[in-house]
């Protein structure tokens, strides 16, 4: 029985150590401008209560960074999010040039992140009640952001086709211009044959 108690004994004697081992480093260590120190903490703390004291002002203070950085890029995030939303009500009077900024505002927002542009469907809802994260809000928000990427990808492909129609038009008008008596053989054969000649 005194083996037992003897080898507890030193058990306990041995953490004690160890512990002031730990405590010295990690006052050497504040010292030297470590995470922790003896001295940063009241003397009844324990290492596990002065380590969790610890993250939980590194938190706090990343917290506080997070919110720095969206007041910082909030007015930048509303423009381009105004800039957006008049891109989609001007695209029919501009001819579907706006299409190009609504094109560049996805692509940047992809790489840069959507803190500087918003997402598309975003720029629809009044910031009020994003903040406030209604229901509502975020079921609109989902709604608009499944349709108008559909509505960007039909009118990106309804793009394509009028520009490869111009395309061909203008490569035929050259072909006239180039050689006029040939387009004209050419059409009237068409029409000849269209017509049950043979």
């Amino acid at each position: 029985m005194s083996n037992i108690d003897e080898q507890l004994l030193h058990k306990t004697k041995g953490e004690e150590a160890a512990g002031r081992a730990g405590e010295l480093m990690e006052a050497k260590r504040g010292n030297s401008g470590g995470t922790a120190s003896a001295t940063d903490a009241p003397a009844g703390m324990s290492l596990r209560e002065r380590i969790f004291k610890k993250k939980k002002e590194e938190t706090g203070s990343k917290e506080e960074e997070g919110k720095l950085v969206e007041a910082a890029t909030t007015p930048i995030r509303k423009g381009t999010s105004k800039l957006l939303q008049q891109a989609w009500l001007n695209l029919a009077d501009s001819f579907g040039l706006t299409l190009l900024w609504i094109d560049i505002h996805v692509w940047l927002g992809s790489i840069v992140g959507h803190k500087f542009f918003c997402k598309l469907g975003q720029e629809w809802l009044d910031n009020n009640i994003i903040s406030a994260e209604n229901e509502y809000a975020k079921s609109q928000g989902k709604t608009l952001g499944t349709v108008e990427p559909m509505v960007l990808v039909g009118c990106n492909v309804g793009c394509f086709v009028i520009l490869l129609f111009i395309i061909m038009i203008v490569a035929m008008i050259v072909g006239v211009i180039e050689n006029p008596l040939q387009a004209l053989s050419a059409a009237f054969g068409y029409l000849w044959q269209y017509f049950g000649g043979k």
